[in-house]
């Protein structure tokens, strides 16, 4: 079992309240789903510490992978194709999704925290023309958009896995 600290949380109101409805939703505690919301905050920020130590991108240092890139890429893939788009927009959207997440390992930035400014300085780094950047920006605000939803689901179905123990 676990060693826990007490610590005194002062929140804004609108959060307070968010937080005890949002516990009773899932079946927790505020203070469960606090721990739980942080632990998963603390595991990202893990994540990037152990890539600036020098591990292996995206391992944590037990050699765990922690982020398939080739999953949430296929993934990407098949949300694409679920949206009835041609095999030539889903094989331009999936290139670039791949030469974008091979740039955030190059860059140790987790893909899975990628925002906006990610994409932009990205896309500064291309030499390619204006216009084909005007286009990269619209397809990688797509994936961003996955990306949102992609780790709802995980964090939806890391919800379900704790109330299950």
């Amino acid at each position: 079992m676990k060693d826990y600290n007490e610590i005194k949380v002062r929140l804004p109101e609108h959060l307070a309240k968010w937080l005890e409805e949002f516990a009773k939703q899932t079946a927790r505690t505020p203070d469960q789903l606090l721990a739980y919301i942080l632990e998963l905050y603390y595991q990202a920020w893990k994540i990037g510490y152990e890539m600036g130590q020098g591990t292996t991108p995206f391992k944590s240092a037990s050699n765990e992978i922690t982020i398939d890139i080739e999953k949430i890429t296929m993934d990407f893939i098949e949300s694409l194709k679920m949206e009835g788009l041609s095999e030539k927009v889903i094989k331009e959207r999936s290139s670039i999704a791949k030469r974008f997440f091979k740039w955030c390992i190059e860059k140790n930035i987790n893909p899975m925290s990628v925002n906006k400014e990610h994409v932009d300085l990205f896309i500064k780094e291309l030499n390619i023309a204006k216009y084909t950047k005007y286009s990269y920006k619209q397809h990688l605000n797509k994936l961003l958009k996955f990306l949102v939803e992609y780790k709802k689901r995980i964090i939806q179905q890391d919800t379900i896995k704790q109330n299950k123990l």
